[in-house]
């Protein structure tokens, strides 16, 4: 089983929630992008082996962008226009992939993995305050489910 899913959304006056100082991860404030944007695709996969084995995978793209929105840098005392620049915590590739084992007797075990791509912390697109690509694994599980 397949599936695929193509998108595109543009907004005026996107609210974006964003920490309210460099280095400041509790304090947030929520301010309107004047115009933005994002596209992408989204595949997704779904394959059985046979009756006890699976294999499940997702793989994601998405291309965000301010087209217009002003902010405040305090290290220039003026405003600046950050179009061009990614949103915030959305990074543009994303992807998964479990194999997965079920018996009839109840019995079942996965191992997954999961990535993440590197992202922003800020509307500046900041290297120094950029968030790492992050491949995460799920050591193996198993166990019994009850009839």
């Amino acid at each position: 089983q397949w599936a695929a899913s193509v998108y595109y959304a543009d907004w005026t006056d996107q609210q974006i929630s964003q920490p309210a100082a460099p280095h400041v991860t509790d304090i947030f404030i929520t301010d309107n992008a004047g115009e933005s944007e994002i596209w992408g695709v989204e595949l997704q996969g779904d394959y059985a082996f046979n009756d006890l084995w699976r294999i499940r995978s997702a793989l994601g793209y998405a291309h965000t962008e301010f087209v217009d929105y002003q902010v405040f840098d305090s290290t220039v005392g003026d405003f600046v226009n950050v179009a061009g620049n990614r949103f915030i915590y959305a990074p543009e590739w994303t992807g998964s992939l479990a194999l997965e084992y079920g018996a009839m007797t109840g019995a079942y075990g996965s191992v997954s993995a999961n990535y993440t791509g590197s992202s922003y912390r800020d509307v500046e697109n900041d290297p120094a305050g950029e968030n790492d690509a992050r491949l995460l694994s799920r050591p193996a599980g198993a166990g019994t489910r009850s009839r």
